[in-house]
């Protein structure tokens, strides 16, 4: 794998703000992919996917997949409450 580059003639402090703007850039998108990952999880359980055939395909436990579904529903729950 190579490392990613940064735009030529950049100072350090330059560099360094360019660097933590893709990391938040990058802790974004993964809390963004984790929502969609729960609420698919939750879809393919209400259209007929087994936890083990929803775990096979995102390289998950079935243990895993029962106690992601279940943290998704608990904060479903917490938020309509509140």
């Amino acid at each position: 794998m190579t490392s990613p580059e940064l735009p030529a003639g950049l100072t350090a402090d330059e560099a360094r703000t360019h660097v933590v703007a893709m990391l938040d850039a990058i802790r974004k998108a993964e809390q963004a992919n984790a929502l969609s990952k729960s609420r698919y999880m939750r879809l393919g359980r209400r259209y007929g996917l087994s936890c083990a055939e929803i775990g096979e395909y995102l390289d998950m436990s079935e243990s895993g997949v029962r106690a992601a579904i279940q943290r998704s529903e608990d904060s479903t729950i917490e938020a309509r409450s509140a």
